[in-house]
């Protein structure tokens, strides 16, 4: 029994659209479930990007997309990159040198507990400033850090490189003002260990409980935010007049989020307040099934020894961004 042409073609106009359900089902079943999501709800966006924006910039703080972190609380609309470099100095002469580095990036201006000493003594810990447009208190107020990183950089010729590299991580600080640390003591402590040069030895920084806080510059520094740790143990130097510095730097990376000064040489900048995100920090880092595949993305990445020998390349996302 034939159908008319109508009939016909409603017929094939259900399974078509039959056909695309099953297609779309099928498709969204392959696709990877955000573990620690907690349903629709929470699969929803931080502000303008999202959750795995979020995770991205975290995994990628030089050049990943800035976006709004999910922190207790309204927040702030301004959102800027920094990037610091620091290569400390000693009396030389000295061919190999011991150096012990925390970066807590909340306790801006002082970022850095540092210490450094030749081999076989032990270096003493002080803390030492990192300056940027974040400490500019003429157009700053507060702030608190969303994602950063830190790297040491090696330099100079390939046969010349001595020394073993230790990076770690810490959801509070780990070393305190005038402490005298061990240089072996403290590469003991560390989660990740290669030859100097070996690989890019670069960490990400987690955020902690304290980290969810607007902090003011001059503010006291509090313990309970994320620490990042590099050690050099036996790193080769190279003269810099008078003084020795240990072949190569220091390197770090942090998205802020930050509110406008609004003393009388500010530029006007308007403050402005973003509702809560759906999501909380919490929700974002429990969804980390291996957090050393995050505090350690590029850091097993092995570099061409050209590349070592004159620095090391780096690519860089926008460094402002207001949402």
């Amino acid at each position: 029994m034939s159908h008319s042409p109508a009939k016909e073609m409603a017929r094939r106009n259900r399974n078509a659209r039959r056909r695309n359900a099953q297609q779309q089902r099928a498709a969204q079943s392959q696709q990877p479930r955000v573990v620690g999501g907690g349903g629709k709800r929470r699969g929803r966006g931080v502000g303008a990007g999202g959750m795995g924006d979020y995770m991205r910039l975290l995994t990628d703080p030089c050049a990943g997309p800035i976006t709004r972190p999910p922190y207790t609380g309204s927040g702030s609309s301004y959102l800027v990159r920094t990037t610091n470099f620091y290569q400390p100095q000693l009396s030389g002469p000295l061919s190999n040198v011991d150096i012990v580095l925390e970066f807590t990036p909340w306790n801006a201006p002082a970022m850095l507990l540092t210490g450094s000493a030749a081999p076989g003594s032990d270096p003493t810990i002080s803390s030492f400033n990192l300056s940027s447009f974040i400490t500019n208190t003429t157009f700053v107020q507060t702030y608190r850090p969303v994602a950063a990183c830190a790297k040491w950089v090696p330099s100079g010729a390939i046969a010349q490189r001595a020394g073993q590299v230790g990076l770690g991580y810490s959801a509070s600080r780990t070393y305190s003002n005038g402490a005298v640390v061990s240089g072996f003591d403290a590469l003991s402590r560390c989660m990740k260990v290669d030859p100097n040069g070996s690989v890019a030895h670069e960490i990400n920084w987690l955020p902690s409980f304290g980290d969810e806080r607007f902090g003011g510059n001059g503010e006291a520094n509090i313990a309970g935010a994320g620490s990042c740790q590099i050690v050099l143990k036996g790193v080769d130097t190279v003269t810099l007049g008078s003084n020795v510095a240990p072949n190569g730097y220091f390197e770090f990376t942090v998205v802020w989020e930050w509110e406008p000064a609004l003393g009388g040489t500010s530029t006007n900048i308007v403050p402005s307040v973003i509702p809560p995100t759906r999501v909380t920090l919490q929700d974002v880092l429990s969804g980390i099934r291996d957090v050393g595949s995050v505090l350690f993305r590029h850091a097993g990445l092995a570099r061409s020894a050209y590349q070592y020998a004159v620095g090391a390349s780096a690519m860089r996302g926008p460094a402002m961004l207001e949402l």
